[in-house]
């Protein structure tokens, strides 16, 4: 039985309590110092606030499943509404642990397939920034991705492009994903990109031109009749800012800013972003 979910961002989490509590006639079934989740059965819903400086309001809605092929279900029904999607695997979110599928809809509302595993006692890193960035670009700032830094952008010597080529670079990455990226799926420190066969031989380009400027990461290229399929994958001595990486090649906007590959050293304001993934 699938279970509708609800996460709403709040301002004063113990007054959202209340009012919940008293609305649902039920005290939630998990409370922290940041979140509190009811698991209705009547409505049958999966609901949570959370306080975490997000904007007030729906944050996003979400289908909570009890198998995994009760996921993949859904993940093919968002597939046949030609829905962009991104896929996670044991991601720890909200105190728990889950397989999960985003996607947005035609209006930008963000939904979230998901099956948990488990609890943890902390809420988690969240999904990351890429995955959403995938799904939908104002989705990077909300309650499950890490929030957005306003910094100045970051310098990162194993990117051997700079200047007007590395902002070519990663208006290429984002021109190319906002028309042509069929899915993106974080695994780890990887990422599996899909892309349109019709850009099989822009995406073969590209990929030869970063393995020339970003030697530390790996690139794994394979066609079949789903797609190009694209695995950037970031070494274990890289892996503290995978996040960073992997979300360039994710994203379908270029970044403001990466401090991606350890070595960061702020740049002044108009000097554009480098990564060590000179595009990641």
């Amino acid at each position: 039985m699938k279970r509708l979910h609800v996460h709403v961002a709040v301002d004063d989490l113990a007054q959202s309590r209340a009012f919940y509590a008293t609305l649902f006639g039920a005290e939630p079934s998990v409370v922290e110092n940041d979140y509190a989740k009811w698991m209705l059965d009547d409505p049958k819903v999966n609901f949570a606030i959370s306080a975490r400086g997000r904007a007030g309001g729906i944050d996003h809605l979400g289908i909570q499943v009890e198998s995994a092929d009760e996921l993949a279900e859904i993940t093919n029904r968002l597939k046949a509404a030609e829905a962009r999607i991104a896929t996670e695997d044991k991601a720890p979110c909200c105190y728990a642990i889950s397989d999960k599928t985003w996607a947005a809809d035609p209006q930008g509302v963000r939904w979230e397939s998901f099956l948990t595993y488990g609890q943890i006692t902390t809420y988690g890193e969240g999904t990351s920034a890429a995955v959403h960035a995938a799904v939908e670009p104002k989705a990077a700032a909300a309650c499950c991705a890490p929030a957005a830094q306003e910094t100045a952008p970051a310098r990162v010597a194993a990117c051997s492009l700079s200047g007007d080529a590395l902002t070519g670079r990663l208006d290429e990455i984002a021109r190319l994903n906002a028309a042509s990226l069929k899915s993106a799926r974080r695994s780890g420190d990887r990422v599996d990109l899909v892309y349109d066969l019709g850009v099989a031989e822009a995406v073969e380009d590209l990929v030869a031109r970063e393995r020339q400027c970003c030697g530390a990461l790996g690139f794994d290229v394979a066609r079949d009749d789903d797609g190009m399929h694209v695995t950037v994958t970031v070494p274990e001595t890289l892996s503290a800012d995978a996040d960073a990486i992997l979300g360039v090649f994710a994203a379908p906007e270029p970044p403001k800013a990466s401090a991606c590959c350890g070595a960061a050293a702020a740049q002044p304001s108009p000097a554009p972003a480098k990564v060590s993934a000179c595009c990641g």
